[in-house]
């Protein structure tokens, strides 16, 4: 993708949140206001960050099992188009990196899977998620959590309680107490951790005289008015938790401008502007700007030349669902007060399909069967996992918390879940509380005013990581007549042979080459030299995959999050205990067996598995779908074309006219996906290829997201000959020619589902799972609005948790949680 086309689609972005400019009773628009506009529209549309959320498919593990993980890109409030690629690092509690992965980006979200390791230290596992482009902006923007990891529990394990360290903060509205202001003051209480405390408390003067009271209401937080004087300092003398704690308040400024909000029914937020007597000049002519995901929603002159106070209201009825961020300038356009808030407008921020069971059943290994059903052809990307219900579930976030509050606050926002939990006043007024008393991400407004634009050090990696690389050492001479670039690669995964795959790619004269259509996952080795000077590739050095980020030295943990993880929710930590013990039970039990006595069965690969190992990677790899084995089947090599050979093949597959020049697909309404050799092509490019030059072809049924370029409509994978097929002098000059291990997207693993509904060696084996199902990928489309999901309970759970999750193409967000027992 280009950077107008980052443009294109970042402005896209800011016409959909962008509100025409007010004019209302004493306000007016001037043309300083259009400037600032001028420049936030520029932000918005060049420099808009993304935003990055993960759903795990449970809330903790125990060493060796698999984290399985899916993440949802936002730019502003739409799925990213900016990148395409998504890294993720996991590292233990000392900061040691434990894997460095990257995953394509596909429809605005990506999934992957990581395995504890059975010698993990600590208790936790953190994980970190972002993309280059963010790499350009402040790190609060990544993904980071910490993950609990438990660990066998003995009769001697002693827990150690922590002291609680109670803290209180105090925050006025609009920044600042003003002398002669009446002012809302906020407070919040909580431990070292963030964990809300109660607290009562008493304002005194420096006198000792008592001004006022105050107590929590909700989570430790709560208000109460004061009306400053000059020169005068207030303390607070309260009880936090069980501690006694004294503190002075923020010093009170003798002069000053301050801004206060309050909700007007659903559609509006009331704001009151008021000044001190004895402002300068400069602060009796204002500027006030609302804006959302950096973009301007509501842009005002306001004169208070004549008056101290003015009043008005912003209508966001057209805004979507967001926090707001609300600043009074000066004249000059230096910030004065500033204020955040809530705009609830939930019904056109959350989209809610059909999703409930067709069959259900909790006993031991019993099928169940679930159908989603969206009400709508639009395009969305959703992920599902199925628990065990004791494990409990993860109460620090979800994808509506966090791209709605807790992705732009700072600080721990305690159980967010509840503030989307009805829409009364009561929690309104709670959530106001969260917004006045955590920080949020200010905005430079001095660069912002002077119209200075954040440097880009990180280009946003607009194309997938692709074979490339550039040669160094070489004289431009050299270059210009080395030729093509001759690579031979295979999959260090194959055999020695397999897989084995050829590339003639062009140096461009600064030494660069690429082929953009060259994917791979996990590692590949590479043997290279050049097509018209075989002898140069001795002489000169060649990096491949330039465009891959390198894993970090270290990552370093926060104690504090790290310590939270001992004394927060448990319910899992017993759960997985039983379940460790069970698995050394059985494994001691296996000792003892008398080996002799036992007659060991093993089931011989089927060709068609043996082929599929061969041939397919990454998510092309296993899953439910058709294969042909076009090596051992005698009557391939009678089809004029591999349409005509798979015509009636697969059920489904509408191949129409497979012999004429412009033949067509359809599945299922929509258009599957040609791969060649898992790159995707276009129709005519098979129908012209022998089938003799095939090996094996698999489709897959919609909706499928395995490869790049789409997959909505399915997909039909075709691979050629390669590996032991070609040539044993072919092979053997691969291995005297220069060659290098070089590292591609990160193995995307298929999560394992046992079929209780037919025979296999593993239904005498002991069913423990925790996690009974997960799918990271579910695509709807015009033509693909339902899907029925089929899973087997295990053998000890009685109750389970759903939960769904997702995005879809207008950025309305998807989360159906169901408690089964």
């Amino acid at each position: 993708m280009s950077l107008s086309e980052i443009q294109a689609d970042m402005q896209k972005i800011g016409k959909k949140i962008f509100v025409t400019l007010l004019t209302v009773g004493a306000f007016s628009v001037g043309k300083a206001q259009m400037r600032i506009d001028s420049v936030l529209n520029n932000y918005s549309t060049n420099f808009q960050p993304e935003r990055l959320y993960f759903q795990l498919d449970k809330p903790a593990y125990t060493p060796g099992d698999t984290i399985w993980f899916k993440g949802y890109i936002l730019a502003g409030i739409n799925p990213s188009n900016i990148s395409k690629n998504l890294y993720v690092d996991f590292s233990d509690v000392k900061g040691n990196v434990l894997a460095h992965q990257v995953y394509p980006i596909i429809v605005g979200g990506s999934g992957g899977q990581f395995t504890v390791p059975d010698s993990i230290a600590g208790n936790a596992v953190h994980m970190r998620g972002y993309t280059v482009w963010m790499k350009n902006f402040d790190t609060s923007y990544f993904f980071n959590k910490d993950i609990r990891i438990v660990k066998r529990a003995t009769k001697n394990t002693v827990k150690s309680v922590p002291t609680i360290k109670p803290v209180i903060n105090f925050f006025p509205e609009g920044g600042n107490l003003i002398a002669g202001i009446n002012t809302s003051v906020a407070f919040k209480a909580n431990d070292q951790y963030g964990v809300p405390l109660k607290v009562t408390g008493t304002i005194f003067d420096s006198k000792n005289q008592k001004i006022t009271e105050f107590k929590s209401v909700h989570d430790g937080m709560g208000q109460f008015n004061l009306f400053p004087n000059e020169n005068e300092t207030y303390t607070a003398k309260c009880k936090v938790g069980d501690a006694e704690i004294t503190q002075t308040l923020p010093k009170v400024q003798s002069s000053g401008v301050t801004l206060q909000l309050k909700a007007i029914g659903n559609d509006k937020e009331a704001f009151q502007i008021s000044r001190t007597a004895n402002v300068p000049e400069e602060q009796k002519q204002l500027h006030i700007l609302a804006t959302i995901q950096q973009q301007p929603v509501y842009l005002a002159n306001i004169s208070l030349q004549e008056k101290q106070v003015l009043g008005g209201s912003i209508d966001f009825t057209n805004f979507p669902a967001s926090i707001m961020q609300v600043t009074v300038f000066d004249k000059n356009w230096q910030p004065l007060s500033e204020r955040i808030c809530f705009v609830p407008n939930m019904k056109d921020a959350v989209l809610e399909p059909e999703f409930g069971f067709l069959k259900l059943g909790l006993g031991k290994r019993a099928n169940n069967e679930l159908v989603l059903r969206m009400p709508q052809g639009n395009v969305s990307n959703m992920s599902v996992a199925v628990t065990d219900a004791s494990l409990g579930k993860d109460s620090s976030d979800n994808i509506l918390t966090h791209f709605l509050i807790t992705g732009d606050l700072h600080g721990m926002v305690y159980h967010p879940e509840y503030y989307f939990s009805d829409t009364t006043k009561e929690v309104r007024n709670n959530l106001d509380l969260v917004m006045l008393t955590h920080g949020w991400r200010r905005y430079d407004w001095d660069k912002i005013t002077k119209a200075q634009y954040p440097t880009i050090q990180f280009p946003a990696d607009t194309s997938y990581i692709t074979l490339s690389g550039k040669i160094f050492g070489a004289t431009p001479d050299q270059l210009r007549t080395a030729g093509d670039l001759l690579i031979l690669s295979k999959p260090t995964a194959k055999g020695d042979n397999a897989g084995m795959q050829t590339y003639m790619l062009p140096i461009k004269p600064d030494g660069t080459f690429n082929d953009p259509k060259a994917l791979f996952f996990d590692s590949m080795s590479v043997s290279y030299q050049f097509a018209q000077k075989r002898n140069l590739s001795d002489r000169v050095s060649i990096r491949f995959m330039n465009n891959r980020l390198v894993s970090p030295l270290k990552i370093n943990p926060d104690p504090l999050s790290l310590e939270y993880l001992k004394v927060s929710d448990t319910t899992g930590n017993a759960l997985l205990n039983f379940l460790m013990a069970e698995e050394e039970r059985l494994e001691a039990l296996k000792k003892t067996t008398n080996l002799e006595a036992v007659a060991v069965k093993t089931r011989a690969k089927s060709p068609l598995q043996v082929m599929d190992e061969k041939y397919t990677s990454g998510m092309f790899s296993g899953g439910s779908g058709t294969s042909f084995d076009l090596v051992n089947d005698m009557t391939a090599a009678s089809s004029m074309n591999i349409l005509q050979y798979l015509q009636g093949r697969v059920a489904g597959l509408q191949i129409n006219n497979p012999m004429s020049p412009s033949p067509s697909l359809q599945w299922r309404g929509g258009t599957p996906q040609v791969y060649l050799n898992e790159m995707p092509v276009d129709i005519q490019t098979i129908i012209n290829m022998p089938v003799t030059d095939m090996a094996y072809v698999k489709t897959m049924p919609p909706p499928f997201m395995g490869g790049f370029g789409g997959g909505s409509g399915g997909a039909i994978a075709i691979y050629t000959k390669k590996g032991d097929e070609r040539s044993a002098n072919d092979v053997n000059t691969s291995k005297s020619l220069p060659h290098q291990l070089i590292a591609g997207y990160s193995p995307m693993k298929q999560f394992y589902v046992p079929n209780y509904d037919r025979i296999d060696e593993n239904q005498d084996k002991p069913d423990l799972r925790s996690t009974l199902y997960w799918v990271p990928t579910i695509l709807t489309d015009a033509n693909n609005r339902e899907f029925h999901l089929s899973f087997f309970n295990n053998d000890i759970t009685k109750s389970f948790r759903v939960i769904l999750e997702g995005v879809d193409a207008d950025g309305r967000f998807i989360h159906v949680e169901k408690l089964v027992e």
